[in-house]
């Protein structure tokens, strides 16, 4: 009687054993933002891994901070520098300009002109976010951006040289205009023309 008990008692774990009713139930995570896309200038919209939408709308702010007003001494106009284009592009894990990402979520664009480097700030290209883990990650833009910059003569004199320009950064997606700096500029021979 206590043989049959006892094969009765281990036949009845082992089929408890090998026969759950515990199932594994898995629930699937929200969709968590990998990148964003421009939608206008103060919006983007943000994209899962798979490229399906997880938000839309989110306000952003893309801006260009510029270095203080310049003064120079020359005897020639401001200009470009031998090679460069004036126009940047702007592209994710791009190596065509040497952009550096900064800690403040920017990253820095030089322009190179005839008496100076210039080198300024654009913020929006990034954002940060949290993944599902918590963990902090950044999320990049993957549009194509273009940062342009024109030189505009205000006044101008030959004898002696003197020139104030101004020199106007203009962040584009497409056509569409995000930011805008202006970056006051005097070239001068007389320390007269230009308080230092």
């Amino acid at each position: 009687m206590k043989r049959l008990f006892y094969a009765s008692f281990v036949a009845i774990a082992m089929m408890t054993t090998l026969v759950s009713c515990d199932k594994d139930t898995y629930l699937a995570a929200p969709s968590q933002p990998f990148f964003f896309r421009v939608v206008d200038a103060n919006h983007v919209n943000f994209y899962d891994q798979q490229g399906i939408l997880c938000e839309e709308g989110r306000e952003i702010e893309f801006k260009i901070n510029t270095q203080f007003p310049r003064n120079v001494y020359g005897t020639e106009p401001l200009s470009p520098a031998v090679g460069e284009t004036m126009v940047h592009r702007l592209v994710y894990d791009s190596d065509e300009y040497d952009t550096e990402r900064t800690s403040d979520a920017s990253i820095l664009i030089e322009f190179n002109y005839n008496y100076f480097c210039n080198t300024m700030r654009v913020y929006g290209l990034y954002m940060e976010s949290t993944d599902a883990l918590g963990n902090k990650i950044q999320l990049v833009c993957l549009d194509e951006l273009t940062l342009k910059a024109t030189i505009e003569t205000l006044e101008m004199r030959e004898n002696p040289f003197f020139q104030h320009a101004q020199i106007h950064y203009t962040l584009y997606a497409d056509s569409m205009e995000l930011a805008s700096a202006v970056q006051d500029v005097r070239v001068i021979t007389d320390e007269n023309d230009v308080d230092f």
